[in-house]
């Protein structure tokens, strides 16, 4: 991740972006080819009593990539859909980068903190948490705090950018070729 000032204003975030400024709102246009501040940028859930991981990365060059990497016998698989172009209907960079933009994922990422945990972690009791990597600073979402202690709330920020990539994931493996990689 690139290091640099972070400013934020009405929700709207100034970060840095291959160094370059960003400021985005929600009227504002795409940002189709504009820098999306990552490189590489993985996420999935991690944890539980599972046979299997499936995670999803977008990579420099805009490919994205399901892997299921497995825990027993079988061999792992991944599948490499195209994108959707930007500015359609479907979930895209654009609104990938805009999750990523959100104040309260910037100042996640550069907290310093590595991994950076949000909600309640129930690994410990055969639970999951959603983690997102983002060019190797590692933010884990767990579930609502609900009265727990030690427990950090999710932001709203954080919460979009988790439902953003979980869309995408279902969005993406619904092509055919990811039909030996999909969990169904």
């Amino acid at each position: 991740m690139p290091e640099c000032a972070l400013s934020c204003t009405d929700g709207c975030c100034a970060a840095c972006a291959v160094g370059q400024a960003l400021c985005i709102g929600n009227d504002d246009p795409p940002l189709c080819g504009e820098s999306r501040g990552f490189d590489t940028l993985t996420w999935g859930l991690n944890g539980g009593m599972v046979l299997f991981e499936l995670t999803s990365t977008i990579e420099a060059d805009d490919t994205f990539r399901l892997t299921r990497v497995s825990y027993g016998d079988a061999p792992d698989v991944s599948c490499e859909p195209v994108l959707p172009d930007c500015g359609g209907t479907s979930l895209d960079l654009d609104d990938v980068t805009r999750a990523l933009l959100h104040r309260d994922v910037q100042q996640a990422l550069r907290s310093g903190a590595d991994p950076l945990l949000f909600g309640y972690d129930e690994r410990p009791v055969d639970g999951t948490v959603t983690r997102v990597v983002v060019d190797g600073v590692v933010l884990e979402v767990g579930v609502p705090c609900d009265g727990q202690t030690d427990c950090t709330e999710i932001p709203a920020g954080i919460s979009r950018l988790v439902g953003t990539l979980d869309a995408l994931t279902t969005q993406q493996s619904a092509d055919g070729s990811c039909e030996g990689v999909r969990v169904e």
